[in-house]
Formats: C-alpha cells, sequence, structure tokens
C-alpha cells in the first residue's frame, strides 16, 4: 500500500533498510533498487512519496542515519560509563 505521509514512507524505508520482511513497502523498496531508469519513472510517477524518501536516503551523507534520527526511527545513545559496561 502507497504510503500517506513523508513520515510514513521514511518509516517504512527503515524497515525495509534494517529488518527486510516481506511486507509490501519492502518488496516496493527492493523494486525500486532493481529498477532500470524507465522502470524506476514508472514506479516514482505511482508511489512518489516512497521515490522521495529513497531519494533522501540516497543523497544522505550517513547512510541514513541522518534522516532515521531526524524522523525520531533512531535515538541517541549518551555514552555514560554505565552504558560502556553493557
Amino acid at each position: 500500500m502507497a504510503s500517506k505521509t513523508l513520515k510514513e514512507a521514511i518509516e517504512n524505508l527503515y524497515q525495509w533498510q534494517y529488518n527486510r520482511d516481506e511486507s509490501f513497502n519492502c518488496m516496493l523498496y527492493t523494486l525500486f533498487n532493481k529498477a532500470d531508469a524507465e522502470n524506476y519513472g514508472r514506479l516514482k510517477a505511482i508511489f512518489p512519496v516512497e521515490a522521495l524518501a529513497l531519494k533522501m536516503l540516497n543523497d544522505s551523507l550517513s547512510n541514513g542515519i541522518d534522516l532515521f534520527k531526524t524522523y525520531g526511527l533512531i535515538k541517541e545513545r549518551k555514552c555514560t560509563k554505565k552504558n560502556l559496561k553493557n
């Protein structure tokens, strides 16, 4: 199912990036990744929000870490002595 918002598309992109389940959205991002230019254009026309999320990931200088942090999908951990023991 197509994402309704950019935030939802980025959440789905995060699932695809780190969990690789068999959901429609994960398969869709795999299709985007494998598509040639013509088919990428077709997918983009039907799923513009997902195409934008994937472009944002590809444009990220940190493999998406900054993108996923911005949308609250990755939390910052403060480095403390307690954390270092774990």
